[in-house]
């Protein structure tokens, strides 16, 4: 039989970094359990992204690192870290993943998912596979480019959502036909 608890920490770690690995952020796959809950550690871009930590300006920036209990230095570097990574880009609706986006036709399926709610993480976990592959991108929905996407519709989907995004656009799409294109069975 097989141990579920072993078989969804091995997803998470690997859903883990294929995220980073999307955002241009190479982490070490032994640190990524401790750093979400590690003052002491920095966090990766992808990390930062996955917090509701406000990325429009550095003081707001700043405050919120600080009130996760991040020392002055650490949010500066982490604060350096998401600008070089592109989280801190204001204006159109252009994802850290635009390189791959661009040369997709039709546009890139985006999942939107928000931290520490359990429908995002077993969406996560059943599309684990395509988005380790990198046919479908991981966007939180805190991050700065998740609330420019957002800001872009009409509508605001329910989170976890399914987007496709092309350049600038993006259109909300059916969740459950990301998982019928991409699980056997849910």
């Amino acid at each position: 039989m097989v141990d579920m608890d072993a078989f969804r920490e091995q997803v998470k770690t690997e859903a883990e970094a294929a995220v980073n690995e999307q955002l241009g952020n190479v982490a070490d796959d032994t640190d990524t359990d401790t750093t979400a809950d590690d003052p002491s550690t920095e966090l990766s871009p992808s990390e930062i992204a996955s917090r509701s930590w406000e990325l429009s300006d550095y003081n707001s920036f700043f405050a919120d690192c600080r009130k996760d209990g991040y020392g002055a230095s650490d949010c500066g570097s982490m604060w350096t870290a998401a600008k070089e990574a592109g989280l801190v880009e204001s204006g159109s609706v252009k994802p850290v993943e635009s390189d791959e986006s661009e040369s997709v036709d039709g546009g890139d399926h985006i999942l939107m998912l928000k931290e520490g709610t359990e429908s995002s993480d077993l969406a996560a976990q059943y599309l684990a596979d395509p988005i380790i592959d990198g046919e479908i991108d991981v966007v939180a929905v805190a991050s700065d480019v998740g609330q420019n996407i957002l800001e872009s519709l009409d509508d605001v989907p329910a989170v976890p959502a399914h987007l496709m995004v092309d350049g600038d656009q993006a259109v909300v799409r059916d969740l459950e036909d990301l998982f019928d294109m991409y699980t056997d069975s849910v």
